[in-house]
């Protein structure tokens, strides 16, 4: 998977080399999916060969088999898979900076920072993209996390605004790691920076961890 998605990435930036976009190759290859994931991603590929290609009608054809929408963006539109226990985001192929965002959180997979993303594919006839992750949870319903992420939005903040300059990290710690990685990005590809809770780009892992999930535009 994620050298599909580096052949992507790669495609996205046309002239850009592997080495000016920073994918090197990770030094350990995530774990295999679960095995519903597996069924959800061929459920997807056969709806697509299917003919469902429009938002709108596969929106109709998902909830006729029982998946729930939970909710709309600009870019993507999200749903909770029949089981309950994973998040389906479609998207736009165009919605690059997400992307670039995935291809790492599936890189640093070990990174509890990043979102568990398990399966990432392109839909080329529909121009789609469809994104199976873990399920999480919204900040606001935990007070002892407003304050970790409040610091963590000054931080966000500063990196963004300041020139886009490169967070310093010790190579130790995964939140440095995970801003890091992320101001790559920005400085790289000039992505923006968008981190609010009540648009899902930051959330909450069993009530005690903070993820970023979409913090790129």
């Amino acid at each position: 998977m994620l050298n599909a998605i580096k052949i992507y990435l790669l495609f996205l930036y046309g002239k850009v080399t592997k080495t000016e976009i920073s994918i090197p190759e990770p030094q350990i290859q995530p774990p295999k999916p679960p095995k519903e994931i597996e069924e959800y991603t061929n459920l997807i590929l056969q709806l697509q060969s299917m003919g469902y290609i429009r938002r709108k009608d596969l929106d109709k054809k998902l909830k006729e088999l029982s998946w729930t929408y939970v909710s709309y963006g600009r870019y993507s539109v999200v749903y909770l898979t029949p089981c309950k226990q994973y998040i389906l985001r479609i998207g736009k192929l165009g919605d690059n900076a997400y992307t670039s965002h995935a291809y790492n959180a599936i890189r640093y997979f070990n990174n509890p920072y990043y979102c568990n993303i398990y399966a990432l594919v392109f839909g080329l006839q529909s121009k789609l993209s469809f994104t199976f992750m873990e399920r999480l949870e919204k900040i606001d319903e935990y007070d002892s996390l407003h304050e970790p992420y409040n610091r963590l939005s000054k931080v966000v903040s500063k990196m963004s605004c300041g020139k886009h300059a490169l967070h310093k990290t010790n190579g130790k710690d995964k939140l440095d790691l995970a801003l890091s990685n992320i101001a790559q990005l920005l400085i790289i590809q000039k992505f923006g920076f968008d981190l609010y809770p009540h648009f899902g780009n930051a959330m909450a892992r069993n009530g005690r961890e903070l993820v970023l999930t979409d913090p790129l535009v």
